[in-house]
C-alpha cells in the first residue's frame, strides 16, 4: 500500500543533502602555534604528547572516528605545503582537504589583521594556492 510512498522518498533522499560533521581549521606542524588544544567541542584535540612532526603521524594521531568526523580542513598559517600534503594521502577516516588561514591587512593605512581561512579542493598543489594570492597583489602577511 506504502510502497509507492516508500519509493518516492528513497529517491528524494538520494538527491538530497546530507550534513556531515566537520573541523575546517586544523592546524599541521606546519604552523607556528601547534599543537594547541583545540576550544572547539568535538575539534580535533593533538598535543605535543602526540609526536606528530610528519605526515603519517600526524594523520593517524587525529581520533575523527572517536568525534564522528567525516572531513578535515588542515589550514595552516599563511603556508599550504604541508596542508596539500596531507590531503593527498589516502586516509579512509575522513576527507581531508588543504586550506589555508591567511592573515590579511584590513587597509593599507592600518595595521590591523583578520584571519581568512580558505579550503580548496583534494589534489590542490600548494604553488596553486601561492598563484591565488600573488595576482592580487594581497599575499598573505
Amino acid at each position: 500500500m506504502y510502497e509507492s510512498l516508500v519509493s518516492d522518498v528513497e529517491k528524494a533522499l538520494a538527491c538530497a543533502a546530507r550534513f556531515r560533521k566537520a573541523d575546517l581549521h586544523v592546524h599541521s606542524y606546519e604552523s607556528h602555534d601547534f599543537p594547541v588544544p583545540s576550544d572547539k567541542p568535538g575539534g580535533v584535540v593533538l598535543t605535543s604528547d602526540d609526536h606528530v612532526c610528519d605526515p603519517d603521524a600526524f594523520l593517524s594521531g587525529m581520533p575523527l572516528r572517536d568525534r564522528c568526523l567525516d572531513i578535515v580542513a588542515i589550514t595552516d598559517h599563511n603556508v599550504s605545503r604541508e596542508a596539500c600534503k596531507l590531503a593527498l594521502r589516502e586516509f579512509s577516516d575522513a576527507l581531508v582537504l588543504p586550506g589555508i588561514e591567511m592573515t590579511v591587512r584590513c587597509t593599507e593605512f592600518a595595521q590591523e589583521t583578520v584571519h581568512v581561512v580558505a579550503l580548496f579542493p583534494k589534489g590542490t598543489r600548494s604553488e596553486t594556492i601561492d598563484q591565488v594570492f600573488a595576482s592580487s597583489g594581497n599575499a598573505p602577511i
